[in-house]
Order: C-alpha cells, then structure tokens, then sequence
C-alpha cells in the first residue's frame, strides 16, 4: 500500500492526548440524588433522618466540594455544582463511598 508522503504518520503518543480522555466533563453542573427528605404541604422541607444529613454535610466538607445551590424534592436533593468537573467528582466519589 503506498503512502501519501504528504500526510504525517505519528507512531507516538503524547501525555497530553492520554490524559484529556481520563475523565471526559459531560458539562453538567447539577446531580439528583436520592435523600431522606419529605416536602410538606406548605413547601417545608423535613428531614426523616437527621444522622443521614450531618453525615453527608460531613462528606461534602470532608472531600471540600464547592455547592453553589441545593434544591429539596420529594425524597430527593438536587446538587448545583460551580464547575462541571465537582459535579463529576462528585458523582464517582459518592457512588464509591462507603454505606
């Protein structure tokens, strides 16, 4: 098969390319998660755990994640994250942790 000696043939691979694939950013910037909250009838959030929370405000200082807004729903919170890369840290660190 002849070759184009005008078109580059790289045999290398740079560090740079690796590592931008390593942990693509979907963009996102909010996660839904499961939690033990309840709305009322008059738009009150409750929390039905109150270890479950200290634990996981305690998660989030632990591991110094930057929130910029928290929405109650029912039995969910709705995280909004500064960047889309604490969004994602996020995410593979809570999945990951330990129950």
């Amino acid at each position: 098969m002849d070759q184009n000696p005008c078109v580059p043939i790289s045999s290398r691979t740079y560090q740079g390319s690796v590592n931008r694939w390593t942990m693509a950013r979907s963009g996102r910037r909010s996660i839904t998660i499961d939690a033990p909250v309840m709305i009322t009838s008059n738009k009150i959030a409750v929390w039905m755990d109150e270890n479950w929370m200290f634990d996981f405000f305690d998660f989030i200082k632990k591991h110094k994640f930057q929130i910029s807004g928290m929405n109650h729903m029912q039995k969910k919170i709705k995280l909004t994250f500064v960047t889309a890369k604490e969004c994602t840290m996020f995410g593979l660190k809570y999945a990951g942790r330990k129950k």
